[in-house]
C-alpha cells in the first residue's frame, strides 16, 4: 500500500517537486548550488526564478502544517483582536492577531517558527 505525501515530514525541495512547482532536475542542480553558496534551498530557488515568494510561502506553511493567511484575512482583522496583543512586540516580532476563539488568539507571523515569540504570546 503506498504512503500518502504528507508535506509536514518532507524537505522543501521534495515538497515543490511533488506539487510539480520543479523538476528533480532542477530540484538537484538547486542543492548543488546550495552547497556552494551555503544558503537555504528556497533562497537558491528564488535568486535562479524557478519559483515565486507566493510558491515558496506555499509550501513551507505545508511543511510547517500552518495555514497560510490571505491578504484579504490580513486586512480584515478585527481591530479589537489586533490590539490584543501590545503593538511594539507586534511590531518587533512581525506578528499580526487575526482573530480570537474562546481559547486562543490565531496569529500571522513573519517567521513562524520563531520559538521566542510564541512563547512569549
Amino acid at each position: 500500500m503506498a504512503q500518502e505525501f504528507n508535506p509536514q515530514f518532507q524537505k522543501i525541495g521534495d515538497i515543490l517537486v511533488h506539487e510539480g512547482k520543479i523538476s528533480e532536475s532542477q530540484l538537484n542542480a538547486a542543492l548543488a548550488e546550495q552547497k556552494i553558496r551555503k544558503e537555504k534551498l528556497g533562497i537558491v530557488l528564488l535568486d535562479q526564478g524557478i519559483i515565486t515568494e507566493d510558491e515558496l510561502i506555499k509550501v513551507y506553511s505545508m511543511q510547517l502544517g500552518y495555514d497560510l493567511v490571505s491578504d484579504e484575512e490580513l486586512f480584515s482583522a478585527d481591530p479589537n483582536v489586533v490590539e490584543s496583543i501590545p503593538e511594539d512586540f507586534a511590531r518587533q516580532n512581525m506578528i499580526l492577531a487575526l482573530r480570537k476563539s474562546t481559547s486562543s488568539i490565531v496569529v500571522a507571523m513573519e517567521e513562524p517558527e520563531d520559538l521566542v515569540a510564541i512563547d512569549s504570546l
